[in-house]
């Protein structure tokens, strides 16, 4: 059913989903990049598939840099409190299980996207120990050591790896 917002803009709510009239959607071959934040123009969906596009990293770090490069842009006029990335994936969970191997949120911060960057560092710092873990237990030091030094790069207030190596040291 159609409403109407205090200004006059109209929207349309189905379910738990509005579409409003500012919605923007970019075609862009297999993906499309849609976008419905009060306030927004186009610059700002344009501002993240063009940084989605061009930017390099794992899909969620691309993620990250398109949602830093939409704020940048003009973001939502009424500021951002909150961020959140989930990717879903079949089976793609811890140790198989669940389709959601990145689920981060921040619900409320002054600056959403850094504390959400600084999630996902600590997740692929995460990821890094495990690695440096498993070739601890393959007797394979240098390889550890990277990846250990990688997880501290990462996430430097993570500091899981060095007790991997104490423990490996007794």
């Amino acid at each position: 059913r159609e409403r109407r917002d205090r200004r006059g803009k109209s929207g349309q709510r189905h379910g738990r989903c509005v579409v409003v009239d500012h919605a923007i959607r970019l075609d862009r071959g297999a993906r499309g990049v849609s976008g419905a934040v009060e306030g927004s123009g186009a610059e700002v969906v344009q501002a993240l598939a063009t940084t989605f596009e061009e930017s390099t990293g794992s899909f969620a770090e691309r993620l990250l840099a398109a949602m830093d490069a939409g704020q940048r842009a003009g973001g939502d006029m009424r500021g951002t409190q909150s961020a959140a990335m989930v990717i879903a994936k079949p089976l793609a969970g811890s140790a198989g299980f669940g389709d959601r191997p990145l689920d981060l949120r921040v619900d409320d911060s002054r600056a959403p996207l850094t504390e959400l960057r600084r999630l996902l560092n600590m997740f692929r710092a995460r990821q890094l120990v495990a690695d440096a873990n498993t070739r601890l237990r393959a007797n394979d030091l240098p390889g550890a050591s990277a990846a250990a030094l990688s997880a501290r790069e990462k996430s430097p207030e993570y500091d899981e790896a060095w007790v991997a190596f104490a423990a490996k040291a007794r």
